[in-house]
């Protein structure tokens, strides 16, 4: 979950988000255009959750992923509540009940180092929850909480949140360009975000294809040239402007719901 905003003129467009995280990618399912600056509240939040849990089922969520803005004892009653495991990122400066005194965050994990990590079990407000913090290489101070892990994996899985903010990425400024558009109605915005999703989620799967033909190029730093997004999306473009009868075909497999082994057949098309 999270949220992207900007502004044009004077309107604020402001969207909080629901994904889920397949093959490294988030792609978007539910979503509430705020209509207002700043941060969501627990009852936006539960929309989404609420829609979620309806459709699929809590069993689905492996975990909740957030970022420091996902917080508040409301929110984290909710999640208790509903039985829903979430991994999410505290602030430094937020205060848990430790040994028996309340501590902030930074002062509990003072002595760590650079990639080192640290695991506690603290009550936070009247909850009990599992921390695990370290020092990221941008010296800066980083400490998740969980309701359910108790090891050293938190950090681990809350890395897969870094998925939705490259999807907004893909969205913005590196892919459809979703701000030039200028939309500021409501509707107009649900309706071209249903299409960016489904845009994406095409352009993500097709560059996945593509890297099983020939492999993205690792450049020294260990990062892929291009993500899967980029290369799906300049194979989408060539093929809209040249070869519209397959990717046609290529959609047609994508999206049926009879033939089996689509991922060989889509592929055979894209070689």
């Amino acid at each position: 979950m999270d949220r992207t905003n900007w502004q044009f003129g004077e309107e604020v467009i402001n969207i909080l988000m629901l994904s889920i995280n397949i093959y490294g990618a988030a792609i978007p399912i539910f979503w509430i255009e705020l209509g207002h600056k700043g941060c969501s509240d627990t009852e936006q939040r539960k929309q989404l959750m609420n829609k979620f849990v309806a459709l699929f089922g809590k069993d689905k969520i492996a975990h909740l992923l957030a970022d420091r803005e996902f917080v508040g004892n409301d929110w984290f009653d909710y999640l208790f509540q509903e039985d829903i495991n979430f991994v999410i990122r505290l602030k430094c400066n937020t205060r848990v009940e430790y040994a028996g005194e309340s501590i902030r965050l930074d002062v509990l994990f003072k002595n760590l180092h650079y990639d080192q990590a640290n695991c506690r079990k603290v009550r936070l407000d009247g909850k009990t929850v599992y921390l695990e913090a370290t020092i990221s290489k941008n010296n800066e101070f980083v400490v998740v909480v969980s309701n359910r892990i108790n090891n050293q994996d938190l950090l681990s899985i809350y890395r897969i949140r870094w998925g939705i903010e490259c999807m907004f990425k893909h969205f913005k400024s590196q892919g459809f360009k979703f701000e030039n558009t200028h939309f500021t109605k409501k509707e107009r915005i649900r309706n071209l975000v249903k299409l960016l999703a489904v845009g994406f989620a095409i352009c993500y799967l097709i560059g996945l294809i593509q890297n099983s033909i020939k492999k993205i190029l690792i450049k020294n730093h260990g990062y892929k040239l291009k993500s899967y997004f980029t290369v799906g999306l300049s194979y989408v473009v060539r093929l809209l402007t040249s070869e519209l009868k397959r990717f046609y075909k290529i959609l047609s497999i994508i999206f049926s719901e009879e033939i089996s082994d689509k991922w060989k057949q889509v592929k055979y098309l894209m070689v």
